[in-house]
C-alpha cells in the first residue's frame, strides 16, 4: 500500500485525496474479539485508567512486537507524508465534495486560451 501511494503520481494531485496511516487498534465488538486466538492474540487487557475505553491492549503469539510495529508505522507515515498532504483526512465527506465542486467551478471560470 505504501509503495502504491508513494509511486502513484496521479494520487498526489487528486483533489481531496489523503492518506493517514494508522496502527491496528483492537476495539470492543470487533470481529476479532469473537475468536482472538485464531488471529494470534494470546492476551487482551482493558486499560485500567479508562473505564469507558473502546480499545484494548493485547499481546500476540508471534509477529511484530509493539516497538517493531511503531517503528514500521513511523517509516510508512514519513514516506507517505513526503508525497501526500495528510490534511484532508479530518474533513467530512461533505467537506470533501464541496472542496471538489469548488475546484471544478474555479477551473471552469478560468480564462481559456483563444484558438484552441
Amino acid at each position: 500500500t505504501m509503495n502504491f501511494i508513494v509511486e502513484n503520481a496521479k494520487l498526489h494531485e487528486s483533489f481531496g485525496f489523503s492518506c493517514q496511516p494508522c496502527l491496528f487498534d483492537l476495539e470492543k465488538e470487533a470481529p476479532i474479539m469473537s475468536d482472538p486466538a485464531a488471529y494470534g492474540i494470546r492476551r487482551i487487557m482493558r486499560p485500567s485508567s479508562e473505564d469507558l475505553s473502546l480499545g484494548f491492549f493485547y499481546e500476540v503469539q508471534g509477529g511484530m512486537t509493539p516497538d517493531q510495529a511503531e517503528t514500521l508505522y513511523q517509516h510508512v507515515y514519513e514516506r507517505i507524508s513526503e508525497v501526500v498532504c495528510e490534511l484532508p483526512f479530518n474533513y467530512s465527506m461533505a467537506d470533501g465534495l464541496l472542496y471538489i465542486a469548488r475546484a471544478k467551478e474555479e477551473a471552469v471560470q478560468a480564462p481559456q486560451p483563444i484558438g484552441l
